[in-house]
């Protein structure tokens, strides 16, 4: 039954037209693919860059995050307290070793 079924084939220029639209059609989406799969590289790149300069303070201007640690905990010491020599001074002349 399908043998008797005609088929119809377009004249040999409208043919070539489809041809070459479609080689077309396949050409840009080669590009497009290329394009992407550049952005998807690109991306993975930048993402990896960006967390090394965070994890390395370069976004911060500090040299790491221990920094960042330390700096509330100095703001925290008593004025008098020396922690480079173990000593605190008591305000009043006398001075206690730190254990």
């Amino acid at each position: 039954m399908i043998r008797k079924m005609p088929v119809i084939i377009p004249p040999l220029g409208t043919s070539s037209q489809i041809v070459d639209r479609l080689h077309a059609s396949l050409g840009s989406l080669n590009r497009l693919d290329a394009a992407l799969d550049s952005a998807a590289h690109r991306s993975r790149s930048l993402r990896r860059a960006l967390l090394a300069a965070a994890f390395s303070g370069r976004l911060t201007g500090r040299s790491s995050d221990l920094d960042l640690a330390e700096e509330p905990a100095t703001e925290a010491v008593p004025v008098g307290l020396r922690c480079d020599t173990g000593l605190i001074d008591d305000k009043r002349g006398g001075t206690a070793h730190v254990h």
